[in-house]
């Protein structure tokens, strides 16, 4: 039930960044070419608004401020990650499936169902893990004063990071680098327990 009222609470901020981000590509969409590119980053900011908010709690113009940030240090690291590798992987299986079924007709139902599915699979559950992966990337080289020592940093924007083993993360978030290999449904379990602990 809290899991319920976190999701609730954070649904309407999510919504006002995603859509700031997302209404500000749009209209840049109608400038060619200059537009285009405005348009990726604007996108790539959208991209990272659910990260800003659930792992540095920030939201409004805050939070839209820290996208930029992130994606101004990365922006070219974004485009391959989240544009490039996935359009080629699509058109990868899309070519695939079009000599399959130039060799045998039957591939042709079958490659399109499976098309369908792999687009689904690299459209939610793919894209949302390599989104997070991509922002913790992007937090350890936005940080790399990782070799002066100690164990815990503060950045500029007053976000504290754990230092560990030669890399730099958000201190919130290292309990989700501990547990990937469960899956972020274990790293919401400790976080609730955590919280009604407190």
């Amino acid at each position: 039930m809290q899991a319920v009222r976190e999701v609730w609470r954070n649904l309407l901020p999510l919504l006002s960044m995603k859509l700031y981000f997302e209404g500000a590509a749009v209209l840049w969409g109608f400038i060619p070419i200059y537009g285009i590119i405005k348009g990726i980053r604007h996108r790539l900011h959208w991209a990272m608004a659910s990260n800003v908010l659930v792992f540095e709690k920030l939201s409004g113009e805050a939070g839209r401020k820290r996208c930029r940030e992130l994606i101004q240090e990365a922006f070219s690291l974004g485009v391959r990650t989240l544009l490039t590798v996935p359009a080629l992987l699509i058109v990868g299986f899309l070519l695939a499936w079009l000599v399959a079924g130039m060799v045998f007709e039957a591939f042709y139902s079958v490659g399109f169902w499976v098309l369908i599915a792999v687009i689904f699979w690299m459209s939610i559950p793919a894209s949302g893990a390599v989104n997070t992966f991509l922002y913790l990337e992007i937090q350890k080289d936005l940080n790399p004063s990782a070799q002066t020592g100690g164990t815990e940093k503060t950045s500029g924007s007053g976000l504290t990071f754990d230092i560990s083993k030669g890399g730099i993360i958000p201190k919130k978030v290292a309990p989700a680098l501990k547990y990937r290999t469960k899956g972020i449904k274990n790293y919401l379990k400790i976080e609730a327990e955590r919280s009604r602990q407190c």
